[in-house]
């Protein structure tokens, strides 16, 4: 009885850590922010230390905007688990002007997924 009281604990320990939504709707958000110009909406969706890295580099988040403009969001195709970590989903998209796939990292945060890197 005891082991299985445990056992309920860990399951709604677990399902409270885990991000709410799917993995690919924090990428369609991002593109859907940066269609719409909105700067704030897109960098909502960035993960702080990938935020950290773009500050770092000089990238303001309106050169951001007009850097993703130029190729937005076709298609999301899939998404899996991270080999690396756990916590981690790689998204498959598809860029319009862009022959290549596209792979973007995303990771729990603050109870959401948000984009590590592109």
């Amino acid at each position: 009885m005891q082991q299985a009281w445990l056992s309920l604990v860990l399951i709604v320990l677990v399902v409270a850590c885990a991000p709410s939504g799917a993995p690919a709707d924090t990428i369609k958000r991002f593109y859907t922010a940066v269609a719409a110009g909105d700067c704030e909406a897109a960098r909502a969706e960035l993960a702080r230390a990938y935020q950290d890295d773009l500050e770092r580099a000089g990238v303001s988040c309106a050169t951001l905007l007009e850097e993703m403009q130029r190729y937005p969001l076709a298609a999301v195709d899939e998404t899996k688990v991270d080999g690396r970590n756990p916590d981690a989903h790689l998204v498959q998209t598809r860029l319009v002007g862009r022959r290549e796939v596209v792979i973007i990292r995303v990771q729990a945060e603050d109870g959401r997924w948000k984009i590590f890197a592109m």
